[in-house]
């Protein structure tokens, strides 16, 4: 088999035989080159690489796991990201196990998201860069990676 990017269409037929009969290592395959394809503005195909997701996290798996956590989080959905970071944490994944203590109420989720946005605002400032405007209901990356170079004077 070539690599996860460069599948020939019999390899990834094979893979979704394997994958329909629950091997997770084929899943995670088709994931990966769903989501590199998307990523890409390949066949994009984020629908497929969506599938393989949600199977993987009906696998336990812990990276589909964190991955939905962290897109629920992303979206500001502290209940939905507090669903899929718990099952993570009953692995004992400790980034989940952060993440749950993060989000297990407003107040913590609050803080917590205050405290983010003061670390990012201070390192920006520190590497001599300052934010463009971005709506408040932004999402946080969008935030986080919304500095450009401060002009010179």
């Amino acid at each position: 088999m070539s690599n996860t990017f460069d599948l020939t269409p019999e390899e990834i037929e094979s893979l979704k035989q394997a994958a329909g009969q629950g091997s997770v290592p084929a899943m995670q395959v088709l994931w990966s080159r769903y989501k590199w394809e998307d990523s890409i503005g390949g066949d994009l195909r984020a629908d497929e690489a969506e599938t393989w997701l949600q199977k993987l996290a009906g696998q336990g798996v812990l990276e589909a796991l964190n991955e939905l956590g962290g897109r629920a989080l992303e979206a500001r959905n502290r209940l939905e990201a507090l669903k899929w970071y718990r099952l993570a944490a009953a692995q004992n994944d400790n980034v989940a196990q952060f993440c749950v203590e993060k989000l297990k109420d407003e107040k913590s989720y609050q803080k917590w998201i205050h405290d983010l946005e003061r670390f990012r605002q201070m390192c920006a400032e520190a590497a001599g860069h300052e934010q463009e405007d971005i709506p408040e209901d932004a999402p946080t990356s969008a935030k986080i990676y919304a500095f450009k170079p401060k002009q010179k004077s």
